[in-house]
């Protein structure tokens, strides 16, 4: 779960590391921490947290925070300062992909016959700006309805 925090100009945003554990229930699990288990194995094993959430939270919480109060505090208010923007010469969703001169215009590998590209798997080298989840959704239902005939035709031969 994520949030921004303050309307306008947001100075960091709010990560809920652990949102399927309620904040009562985690501080009492920080509470009855045996103090020899080390936090990181802690987290992985009674809260739950992946490799990325540990890394998350050990990275925005210096000092490590010794309390329940504050462990739960950073494990459900995750602070992520928000430095600033990119240009847009940099917001480019993916550089690379398949060519569209190597597929057919139904979206088929046109040297592997039977397989289908569709959304980011192929070369968009486009501005982000929220157009590419309808380009991706869109060449999704292309490429499906193409490989569902091909499939068809494939059935009768």
């Amino acid at each position: 779960m994520l949030w921004a925090v303050s309307f306008g100009q947001a100075t960091h945003a709010e990560l809920d590391l652990a949102p399927q554990i309620e904040a009562g229930l985690l501080h009492d699990m920080f509470a009855l921490r045996n103090p020899k288990q080390s936090l990181g194995n802690f987290l992985r094993k009674y809260v739950k947290l992946d490799a990325a959430k540990r890394a998350l939270f050990f990275e925005l919480t210096q000092p490590t925070p010794q309390t329940p109060d504050r462990m739960v505090k950073a494990v459900k208010k995750c602070q992520l300062p928000l430095l600033g923007t990119q240009p847009i010469d940099e917001a480019i969703s993916t550089g690379g992909g398949v060519s569209w001169k190597d597929i057919s215009p139904n979206l088929m590998l046109n040297e592997y016959p039977g397989i289908f590209c569709a959304g980011e798997m192929l070369d968009w080298e486009a501005p982000t700006g929220g157009y590419l989840i309808t380009a991706c959704m869109a060449t999704g239902h292309w490429a499906g309805a193409a490989a569902a005939r091909y499939a068809s035709d494939k059935v009768f031969l």
